[in-house]
């Protein structure tokens, strides 16, 4: 926190030894009803660019306890899918984490995700499927 000229000192000693790092992007994180207007914010992290997949991981993981532990499935609904962007760390830390087990054929989804060619029915561990936004797979092409 910056609260007079000593906290600067303090501020720029610990970028300078690596005890902190400066945020130089967000990571944002909503969850969206399909076919409702509005978003649920739900995280909003500065980011320094040097975390790897298992931090990402953890991000992941922590936002779906969060909803979880919040009430946000009895109130709102489940999660049972999760977007991010086309960054290379977030889909390896999107494959880590949600894509574990093949989609049960109980599923709700199975029979529609079933008859799709190429479709991933992979989910995590509570059934999420993986997606990216569309307009970083774009880019990357």
């Amino acid at each position: 926190m910056l609260y007079n000229y000593q906290s600067v000192i303090n501020i720029t000693t610990s970028l300078k030894t690596g005890r902190v790092h400066l945020g130089k992007e967000v990571t944002g994180v909503g969850a969206h009803i399909f076919g409702k207007d509005g978003l649920y914010p739900l995280l909003a992290t500065p980011t320094c660019k040097l975390e790897d997949a298992a931090d990402m991981e953890f991000v992941f993981k922590t936002v779906v306890d969060g909803w979880q532990v919040a009430g946000g499935e009895q109130e709102v609904g489940p999660l049972w899918s999760f977007v991010t962007d086309g960054d290379a760390t977030h889909r390896k830390a999107g494959h880590c984490f949600f894509v574990k087990k093949q989609l049960p054929i109980t599923s709700p989804l199975y029979g529609t995700l079933s008859n799709l060619p190429s479709m991933n029915r992979y989910t995590s561990d509570g059934g999420m499927t993986l997606d990216f936004d569309y307009k970083h797979i774009f880019k990357r092409e």
